[in-house]
C-alpha cells in the first residue's frame, strides 16, 4: 500500500540500507516482507522479565505464556525506559526437535535427554519508551515470535 510505504519511510522497489532484513520481489506480486527489531541491553542487571497466564503447551510440554513483558531500565546510565509486551494469541507452531531425528541418533538423543522444541506464536507486540520526555511513545503492532527450548525446562 503506497500509504504504508510512506509510513514507514522506505519506497517501492528500493531496499535502503537501513532495512533489518529484506523484501523479497521487492513491489511485485506476493511480497513478502521481513522486518526485525532489536533493543540490545549489554547490562542484564537492566532488565526484568515477566510472564502472566503460563501453562504447559499440549505438544511439547513446555512453558507458554499468553503475556510476556520485558522491562528495561536504562536511565541510570542516561539512556531510556522501554518495556516490550508480547500478548500470544495464537500457536500457530509447535514442534518437539526430537521428532526430527531419525535412527541411530534419535537413540542416542533420547538416552542423553535430548528434550528441545520448537514454537511460533502470533499476536500482539507493544513497545513503550519513556524517559526523559514528558509523552511516552507507544506502539503497537501485529507480532510473531518463535521461543526455542533446547533442553529441560524448569519450574
Amino acid at each position: 500500500m503506497p500509504a504504508d510505504y510512506q509510513r514507514y519511510g522506505i519506497a517501492k522497489g528500493e531496499i535502503a540500507a537501513r532495512e533489518d532484513e529484506f523484501r523479497t520481489r521487492p513491489g511485485g506480486p506476493g511480497t513478502f516482507e521481513w522486518w526485525s527489531g532489536k533493543i540490545l541491553a549489554g547490562d542484564g542487571s537492566l532488565v526484568r522479565f515477566e510472564k502472566t497466564g503460563e501453562h504447559p503447551d499440549p505438544v511439547t510440554g513446555k512453558p507458554v505464556a499468553d503475556t510476556t513483558v520485558y522491562h528495561y531500565d536504562g536511565t541510570a546510565h542516561g539512556g531510556e525506559r522501554y518495556r516490550v509486551t508480547f500478548r500470544r494469541e495464537n500457536t500457530i507452531v509447535q514442534a518437539r526437535m526430537i521428532e526430527s531425528v531419525k535412527g541411530p541418533k534419535r537413540v542416542l538423543a533420547r538416552l542423553a535427554g535430548f528434550d528441545g522444541a520448537y514454537m511460533r506464536f502470533t499476536g500482539q507486540v507493544t513497545v513503550e519508551r519513556t524517559g526523559s520526555d514528558p509523552v511516552p511513545e507507544t506502539v503497537t503492532a501485529p507480532a510473531l515470535w518463535e521461543p526455542m527450548y533446547f533442553g529441560k525446562t524448569t519450574g
